[in-house]
């Protein structure tokens, strides 16, 4: 599935008529920054919050990385060639429009309003039939513990939370074939039998 909402998106994101967006033609604009949004999800494992609080100040197109809750990330080459064209596309809107803002993404009828999920996801609906990024996020999210990166690390950067944690944890341990308590006992025992003060016990 992952494969193809990012084929979906890359068709989106590099098909764009720039001068549709300018004419704020119906819906360009929104699958435009849908499948933008997406891509970082897919990348990172974002939480809708996250996103909306992405500032233009926090992305770097010289350096081609992204500030998200205060961690400093390099964007895939492919999503930050995209990214810099959407920056030029952003400013040439503000421009034309005579408006400012300081959001990465914003709504293009109402640039002070805070983009709702379905501005946000309205890639998704045609790919998967619905709008609900949650999925998504934690198919990034279980590659992130699959690599090795510290549940905590995972919440603080994606804004997700415990219980999408526990489930993202669960199904990595279950494709380690971890998901037996038997297993799970195994591995502490043989920790706990490794430690220094274990011997002086």
């Amino acid at each position: 599935m992952a494969e193809k909402i990012l084929k979906e998106c890359d068709k989106l994101i590099d098909g764009i008529d720039i001068e549709k967006i300018l004419r704020k033609d119906r819906g360009v604009y929104s699958s435009y920054i849908s499948s933008l949004i997406v891509k970082l999800v897919l990348a990172y494992g974002l939480k809708n919050e996250a996103i909306r609080k992405l500032k233009i100040k926090d992305y770097n197109d010289q350096l081609n990385d992204l500030i998200i809750n205060n961690y400093r990330v390099h964007l895939p080459d492919g999503l930050a060639m995209q990214m810099k064209k959407y920056k030029e596309i952003r400013k040439r809107f503000l421009e034309k429009y005579q408006f400012e803002s300081e959001r990465l993404f914003f709504d293009d009828y109402d640039i002070e309003k805070e983009l709702d999920n379905t501005k946000m996801f309205i890639v998704l609906k045609k790919v998967m039939g619905n709008m609900q990024a949650g999925g998504v996020a934690k198919y990034a999210i279980i590659q992130l513990l699959r690599d090795g990166i510290p549940a905590y690390i995972v919440s603080d950067f994606t804004s997700y939370k415990e219980d999408v944690l526990d489930y993202c944890q669960k199904q990595v341990d279950a494709e380690r074939g971890l998901s037996l308590l038997s297993e799970k006992s195994r591995i502490l025992d043989s920790v706990l039998r490794k430690s220094d003060f274990f011997n002086d016990m």
